[in-house]
């Protein structure tokens, strides 16, 4: 009986050290008339459950089209991206993506637009209904299901594009630059809010990617950050951020880790 315990314990420890995300060697080029970009270079990381990990580097370097062969919106030249051990060749319900330029369809409400991923799915609709409001309450967005994206604001967008995201229950959660569009004080409240959300047991998600040429943001939310290299992408450092939450961006320890993300950027 004991050692049936221990053997239990044993397993779900080592499932709980796996990690979710892996990427391995994955280089990427892009065609371009008769010759060949190289866009990413032999990039690996991992993603674990209870991780909040940020990808930076400067413009052009790959981030976007890395957080897209995770997503399964893209296929690598080389390497290879996995999901629990299994490759990621199209798209998957485990893993979904918030966009920096919301993607809403202007004819759909809030609510007809969260639920949009879900119309292709057997799930029962009115229990889709129900949780596609949750997911608009859980961003902030109840009173809001009917409103169309024209009559919102910037960030109340994003909420939308958020809700969207979670109502599919996914494991993984992948953002791309989610806050780029909006301004400082908006984008201050809702990455507050969504951290709060993210963290939240209840939620489905184990673990969260995001895209960020923001250093002072990747500090403030992440537990890692995977820097890259002017193109093609190479991986030239990892940090690790050992910081309190709520983190106060005014003290020395969270100014030297800017300058050392500043420092491998440079």
């Amino acid at each position: 009986m004991v050692y049936e315990e221990n053997r239990t314990f044993a397993q779900g420890y080592r499932e709980a050290l796996r990690p979710i995300i892996s990427v391995e060697g994955v280089g990427l080029n892009y065609r371009k008339e008769k010759s060949s970009v190289q866009v990413l270079a032999g990039v690996s990381m991992t993603a674990s459950a209870d991780q909040f990990i940020a990808i930076t580097g400067p413009s052009g370097c790959g981030k976007s089209s890395l957080l897209r062969i995770i997503a399964g919106l893209m296929r690598p030249t080389s390497g290879v991206v996995k999901y629990r051990d299994s490759p990621i060749n199209d798209t998957r319900r485990e893993i979904s993506m918030v966009f920096q330029n919301f993607v809403l369809l202007p004819w759909r409400t809030a609510l007809e637009n969260v639920m949009f991923p879900l119309t292709s799915t057997r799930q029962d609709m009115s229990k889709a209904r129900e949780k596609c409001e949750q997911a608009l309450c859980d961003v902030g967005l109840k009173g809001f299901e009917n409103v169309y994206p024209g009559e919102l604001s910037g960030g109340m967008k994003q909420r939308v594009g958020i809700a969207r995201a979670l109502a599919v229950e996914p494991e993984v959660l992948l953002m791309d630059e989610p806050f780029n569009s909006l301004d400082n004080l908006t984008a201050d409240h809702l990455r507050k809010d969504i951290y709060s959300l993210l963290i939240n047991p209840n939620t489905s998600i184990k673990t969260v990617i995001m895209v960020s040429h923001n250093v002072e943001e990747i500090i403030e939310l992440s537990d890692n950050i995977i820097i890259l290299s002017p193109r093609p992408g190479r991986v030239v450092g990892k940090v690790e951020i050992n910081l309190p939450r709520p983190r106060n961006k005014k003290s020395d320890t969270f100014s030297e880790y800017e300058d050392e993300i500043y420092s491998l950027l440079s």
